[in-house]
C-alpha cells in the first residue's frame, strides 16, 4: 500500500503548484516465483486520488479517474551475489475532469529496463539501471541511467 498525503505548497490561484491538495492511495499485490536461478515476479495495483475542491482558478473542482498499474520482473541470478534482472510496467486510466469537462490526458504508457548488480567488497554492491519509454500516449517519454553503491548490514 502506498500513500500519498496532500502535502507540498499549495495556491489554487496559480496554476502551477509543488502540492497537489489531493490524497493518492494505491493498493497493490504480487506474487514471486523462483525458477532454478530465476525468479519471476509480477505486480498489480491501483492509483486512487481524491477530488481537489480548490483547484485553479481557486474554485474549480478537479478529479481523476484511477490509474491501473501492472509490472513484471524477470531476475537471473549469477555467481558471487551478482545478478541481471529485465523489467517491464504498463499504466493506464488517469482520465482527468475539471468542473466535469474531461481533459484530454489519457494515460497509457510502457517502460521497459535492466539491472545489473555487481559485488565489490564485503557487502557492497554497484547496481546499473537503466530504463526507457516503448511507449508514451502522455506525459514525458524520457530514458534513465542510473548508479547505485548498495551496502547491505545484516
Amino acid at each position: 500500500m502506498t500513500v500519498v498525503p496532500p502535502l507540498g505548497r499549495y495556491d489554487s490561484s496559480q496554476v502551477v503548484n509543488l502540492g497537489y491538495n489531493r490524497w493518492a492511495i494505491k493498493p497493490e499485490v504480487g506474487v514471486s516465483r523462483p525458477v532454478g536461478r530465476w525468479s519471476i515476479e509480477g505486480y498489480a495495483g491501483v492509483w486512487f486520488f481524491t477530488t481537489n475542491r480548490a483547484y485553479y482558478p481557486e474554485r474549480s473542482v478537479r478529479g481523476q479517474d484511477p490509474v491501473l498499474a501492472l509490472q513484471a520482473h524477470a531476475t537471473y541470478t549469477l555467481p558471487y551475489r551478482t545478478w541481471l534482472a529485465v523489467d517491464g510496467t504498463w499504466f493506464v486510466g488517469g482520465d482527468t475532469r475539471v468542473d466535469g469537462a474531461l481533459s484530454p490526458d489519457h494515460q497509457r504508457n510502457s517502460r521497459i529496463g535492466a539491472t545489473f548488480s555487481l559485488p565489490i567488497v564485503g557487502q557492497q554492491s554497484v547496481k546499473f539501471t537503466y530504463s526507457t519509454g516503448t511507449t508514451t500516449r502522455r506525459g514525458t517519454d524520457f530514458d534513465t541511467f542510473n548508479v547505485t553503491w548498495q551496502l547491505v548490514i545484516f
